[in-house]
């Protein structure tokens, strides 16, 4: 699945918070994930806190990676 593979080629290390591999990998996942909806950018809003923060976990592991 383009999600997990992107998931795992673009982890950050918790103590360095730099790619914890190669950057080239992250890129290509990234690539894999280009014109599908995962690639679109969510707008996260509402009041239930338990889909708010699980938005907003989605949204820093795709948009405010280091690796990507």
């Amino acid at each position: 699945n383009k999600l997990e593979h992107y998931e795992q080629s673009c982890a950050v290390d918790s103590i360095t918070k730099k790619c914890a591999g190669p950057p080239g990998d992250c890129r290509r996942a990234m690539l894999g994930i280009l014109g599908t909806e995962l690639r679109s950018n969510c707008a996260c809003k509402g009041t239930d806190l338990t889909q708010l923060y699980d938005c907003l976990g989605w949204q820093r592991l795709l948009w405010v990676n280091p690796c990507v």
